[in-house]
């Protein structure tokens, strides 16, 4: 319950921590169980790889083979695995006071929100923001200005091929949040042009 607390809204963003993260579900219902999560730390600007936090766990139910098909974890991948009970106490450590940072973040959240209130009655207190929000606002900015260098498309694989990055372990929570973290330091380098440069302004631009 302290994380916002420690949260710096007036600290550059260039400066700041923040957590780009990816979720994993067996499903997209409210029966549904997290699967994975892959998630990467930026600091200054900098990705550490060496900092990440990936996890595949054992959703207590089945996965269907729909969902198989697109994520790639097969039930075998989950015998012995840790469950989101063990999983979301270290995951919360991990990320501490940071912002948090996902491609449409509104599911992601509301997947580790369905965990966090079945094993502890309360929602993630982070505060989140959208790279898909963030990457319209800049388009609409550049538009606005004039200026060349937009996104139509902010698909995940769109926003790549914008910014010449190629899409590695796509639909694995780690590949996916890392494919994100790299598209948010684009944005990150392109927004203070428009007064945009304080983690507060991505806030309210691109927050949840």
């Amino acid at each position: 319950m302290e994380t916002p607390l420690r949260l710096n809204p007036a600290q550059r963003a260039d400066k700041a921590r923040f957590t780009v993260f990816d979720t994993e579900m067996t499903g997209l219902t409210e029966d549904d169980r997290l699967l994975a999560i892959g998630a990467v730390r930026i600091e200054a600007s900098r990705i550490n790889l060496a900092d990440s936090f990936s996890e595949i766990l054992d959703p207590s139910r089945s996965i269907p083979t729909e969902s198989i098909l697109i994520h790639e974890i097969v039930p075998d991948m989950t015998v012995g695995r840790p469950g989101a009970a063990e999983v979301l106490p270290r995951f919360l450590d991990y990320i501490g006071p940071d912002v948090l940072v996902a491609h449409h973040a509104r599911f992601d959240r509301d997947c580790l929100n369905r965990e966090m209130l079945r094993h502890y009655g309360a929602p993630i207190q982070s505060a989140f923001i959208d790279l898909v929000r963030l990457s319209r606002v800049h388009s609409h900015l550049r538009e606005k200005y004039g200026l060349s260098g937009g996104v139509d498309d902010h698909s995940l694989e769109g926003l790549a091929q914008a910014y010449g990055l190629s899409l590695e372990e796509r639909h694995s929570a780690f590949g996916d949040a890392l494919t994100a973290a790299l598209i948010f330091l684009r944005l990150l380098k392109a927004l203070p042009r428009f007064g945009l440069y304080r983690v507060k302004h991505l806030l309210r631009i691109a927050g949840l």
